[in-house]
């Protein structure tokens, strides 16, 4: 492989490496990825820290090189650095691997993109001395807000004409998935419209864990059969391993509750069974626009996953209470457009109220969005700054 990026950086003039944890921080890369990707003089990279993003990537028609992270050694990324040559290295959110961040820095312009302060956290005297060192090696560290632009200014000694504010890629993102479907999804449209049943409510359980999985159908227990009667309900694991997809099969099966993994390994058939279990990456944010409702996963044993991409379809959202990681869930809890469920009793609270309201114009959320655009554009600015300067 390494050979083979080698190759392709001998006949460009430019490369580009962006640093990504995982699906959701490509996903925040991608409006600038696609910016620059059809100059036939530009090389692109993308390394995954997690092999999920591999996955993900796989489902998607991106055409991007991409490859996972090495353990974090010099000697491991020189081979990387060597090979490619990179003229601008853009790390997303919090990829800071020490060895890593000082080649990057020695070949090239290092940029971090939506960087944020911690919610609700405090960090220890160390941990602020570690991040100070490991910011210091960037040449430009783009912020969310000025909350965050202070933030960094008071906890970590980094010049202020080092620092700017942005906003956020995935603001752009969520706008585009609004207007537009992906090529995954797409592929899957036919069957999906077979599976979905349009004449019930759709509650969608998104990047749902076991924990999730649980709780969900646990407040199924406390609905009325009556009420429980008019809804579809879709099931998308966060990783939709075998093992777990059997594992919801099976407890559908103990709640006497039909099932079916979509897309079917039998053909695509034409039942409209109570619960849909998503068995592929890649189509989450494809589904959301046929839900009445969503409960976003991950919050109920680590942190809850992307509130953003069901909000700005307009409806109503809940999570479990470990949600503070996420700014927008903050700001959606405290204007009262989402909620935080502890147990199954909440959620099936939730679930009946949120089922006499009816779906918000998505044109309002999309016009609250419309206030934090532009992340995209800020950030090329500081991109084309690069390219035109020399290191």
């Amino acid at each position: 492989m390494l050979q083979e990026l080698s190759r392709e950086r001998a006949k460009v003039e430019t490369c580009f490496i962006f640093f990504c944890s995982s699906a959701g921080e490509l996903e925040q890369a991608l409006p600038i990825i696609q910016e620059y990707k059809e100059d036939p003089k530009v090389m692109i990279l993308v390394i995954f820290f997690s092999e999920s993003g591999l996955i993900y990537n796989a489902t998607q028609d991106y055409k991007i090189n991409h490859i996972l992270s090495p353990f974090d050694t010099l000697t491991n990324w020189k081979k990387i650095i060597y090979a490619t040559d990179p003229t601008v290295t853009v790390v997303v959110r919090h990829e800071l691997w020490p060895c890593f961040l000082h080649l990057a820095s020695k070949h090239s312009k290092l940029l971090l993109i939506n960087a944020s302060s911690p919610s609700g956290t405090k960090g220890s005297y160390l941990k602020k001395k570690i991040k100070t060192f490991l910011y210091s090696f960037f040449d430009k560290i783009c912020l969310v807000s000025s909350l965050d632009l202070k933030f960094f200014l008071k906890n970590f000694a980094i010049q202020e004409k080092n620092l700017t504010v942005t906003s956020d890629t995935k603001y752009d993102k969520a706008i585009k998935n609004i207007a537009q479907k992906s090529k995954a999804f797409l592929a899957w449209e036919q069957e999906w419209k077979l599976t979905h049943d349009s004449k019930k409510k759709t509650l969608i359980v998104g990047s749902a864990w076991e924990e999730d999985i649980f709780n969900i159908l646990e407040a199924v227990d406390h609905l009325q059969d009556q009420f429980f009667e008019k809804f579809q309900i879709i099931i998308v694991p966060h990783e939709p391993t075998k093992k777990l997809v059997k594992h919801t099969e099976k407890l559908c099966f103990r709640k006497g509750l039909r099932s079916k993994v979509f897309p079917s390994e039998k053909g695509s058939g034409n039942e409209k069974n109570k619960i849909i279990i998503v068995g592929i990456l890649g189509i989450l944010k494809d589904l959301y626009r046929y839900a009445d409702m969503v409960f976003v996963g991950g919050a109920f044993h680590y942190q809850v996953h992307n509130v953003l991409e069901p909000a700005a379809f307009g409806v109503p959202t809940a999570f479990g209470p470990l949600y503070k990681n996420s700014r927008e869930a903050i700001e959606l809890v405290s204007s009262g457009k989402s909620c935080v469920t502890i147990n199954p009793v909440e959620i099936a609270k939730w679930w009946q109220a949120s089922s006499k309201v009816n779906k918000q114009d998505s044109k309002n959320i999309e016009k609250h969005l419309l206030n934090f655009l532009g992340a995209k554009q800020k950030v090329m600015h500081e991109i084309d700054g690069f390219l035109t300067s020399n290191k």
